[in-house]
């Protein structure tokens, strides 16, 4: 293990004493030198962006490969705390970091459905429910309906329809 790294172990273990913190970040810096085979000071973004390529060609979560980007920058930022001549962080986080894709939210399967109206007795709760389920709408918006919302004798060639108060401005 490099000085520095030892170094830097003492240093996230006397910020967080409780955490984890200096085990994980300490374990992928070395992680990174040893994949490296640098110096500290001689590494490069483009360096940083290899590394980054292979961990991907590995099959690593882009969570942990967001993880050891943080540890390498938060090491370069230990280096500049205690040394006169630190070398410049090679961890770009505008070039380096990788969005997290979103996920999509999951149709619910047609038994749990059934079950959850099984127990739901109320034709209050029903509607309620099947306006969250059916409709999209959030909890708060279901809470603030009333009655006036519900228009159920439309002009003539108009469908019934229910007047949202959601986010932002109303809408029908």
């Amino acid at each position: 293990m490099l000085a520095e790294i030892a170094r830097f172990q003492q240093w996230l273990r006397r910020r967080s004493p409780h955490a984890s913190t200096h085990i994980h970040y300490t374990n992928d810096v070395e992680l990174f030198f040893n994949w490296c085979d640098k110096a500290v000071a001689e590494v490069t973004a483009t360096d940083i962006d290899t590394y980054i390529e292979q961990c991907q060609a590995q099959g690593h979560a882009t969570a942990t490969v967001n993880r050891r980007l943080a540890a390498l920058r938060t090491f370069y930022r230990f280096l500049d705390l205690t040394m006169a001549d630190a070398p410049r962080s090679p961890v770009l986080p505008q070039r380096h970091y990788i969005r997290q894709g979103r996920r999509l939210p999951r149709d619910v399967e047609d038994d749990v459905l059934e079950a959850l109206f099984a127990v739901i007795r109320s034709p209050r709760d029903r509607a309620m429910f099947s306006l969250m389920l059916r409709c999209g709408l959030r909890v708060g918006e279901v809470r603030n309906l009333n009655r006036d919302d519900l228009y159920l004798q439309p002009a003539a060639a108009q469908l019934p329809c229910l007047w949202l108060h959601g986010k932002g401005a109303a809408s029908g």
